[in-house]
């Protein structure tokens, strides 16, 4: 069961459209405002606890950084206990080498679009 506990939340502002669960980077054309990834393999700030309709929603968003257990959307099937990064699209996959680890997998999920279970674990690159 996918579950939030021990993380550190921040409200953020949307820049566009961003679905729940979806890891999200800062954008740098707009300083403050934030967007799911959009690079493969990328690291992020934080997961998008509530999805945001349009540019300029306000979202709570779990910070990588801050540690604890978060609810993820995976983006293909993944394994329990893998490393994770992202895909082009904000959801999370299985780390390969040279992507930034955003965290490890306590569930599995599997296919496209569940939901699983990450521990928040940020390191370098996948060697």
């Amino acid at each position: 069961m996918a579950v939030l506990e021990s993380v550190k939340s921040v409200t953020l502002t949307a820049g566009g459209a961003i679905g729940q669960y979806e890891v999200v980077e800062i954008l740098s054309a707009n300083a403050g405002e934030v967007t799911s990834v959009a690079t493969a393999g990328n690291d992020g700030v934080g997961v998008a606890l509530e999805a945001a309709a349009a540019d300029g929603d306000k979202i709570n968003v779990a910070v990588i950084t801050g540690g604890g257990k978060c609810k993820a959307k995976a983006g293909a099937a993944v394994a329990a206990g893998v490393n994770l990064t992202t895909d082009a699209s904000g959801r999370v996959v299985t780390a390969a080498v040279g992507n930034a680890v955003i965290g490890k997998s306590l569930s599995a999920a599997g296919a496209a679009g569940e939901i699983l279970t990450m521990l928040f674990d940020k390191k370098a690159n996948v060697v």
